[in-house]
């Protein structure tokens, strides 16, 4: 976890040098409106769609299932605080 956050700040702070405001999407804003974010990429690299075709509702289906449940329950089971952001503080040698 701590990586994963270390390495999205480290992009975080690329961006922020290059002047670069990404597109940032989320699982969730993707399931609830994908034809919303599809117009939104195509505004941003200025390619003209037709919504139309694009906004037809579409099915999806929840890909979690009793499997990514074990592995959730592992992973919280052996991180124990899930509250806490840092690593701990290394002993002195």
């Amino acid at each position: 976890m701590f990586e994963i956050m270390y390495n999205s700040r480290r992009w975080d702070a690329y961006f922020m040098r290059n002047d670069i405001r990404p597109l940032q999407i989320s699982y969730e804003q993707l399931q609830k409106s994908p034809g919303d974010l599809i117009e939104k990429i195509a505004d941003l690299v200025q390619i003209p769609i037709d919504t139309k075709n694009l906004l037809e509702p579409r099915i999806m289906t929840v890909q979690r299932d009793e499997e990514t449940l074990a592995w959730r329950q592992k992973f919280c089971s052996e991180k124990k605080d899930l509250n806490r952001l840092d690593l701990p503080a290394s002993p002195n040698p």
